[in-house]
């Protein structure tokens, strides 16, 4: 099964937007950095591999540490994720498990 992401990424200086059909994505964010995540069309898990995420999706806010995951529904909103704290933010994008 693959997933379309559609990730936006911003910060200060840099504007960026790929669609990507995948079947997972490692991504990493620094403090300050935001990335919108569009996720499409079945759910899809966020696992935090490093650092602290805050994502905001369907109007709740979510604060995951390294080793934790969740899984996103489909939806007409974006996730927006975020980096916390100084520590760099890795994380996988991954297919709803069967």
């Amino acid at each position: 099964m693959s997933l379309i992401h559609t990730l936006t990424t911003w910060n200060h200086k840099t504007t960026a937007n790929t669609e990507t059909p995948v079947a997972s994505t490692r991504l990493s964010l620094v403090k300050g950095e935001v990335m919108s995540v569009k996720i499409v069309p079945h759910q899809a898990r966020v696992h935090v591999l490093t650092g602290h995420a805050w994502i905001s999706y369907e109007h709740e806010d979510y604060f995951l540490s390294y080793g934790e995951e969740i899984t996103l529904p489909p939806s007409k909103f974006d996730a927006i994720i975020t980096a916390l704290y100084d520590k760099p933010l890795m994380f996988e994008l991954l297919p709803s498990r069967a």
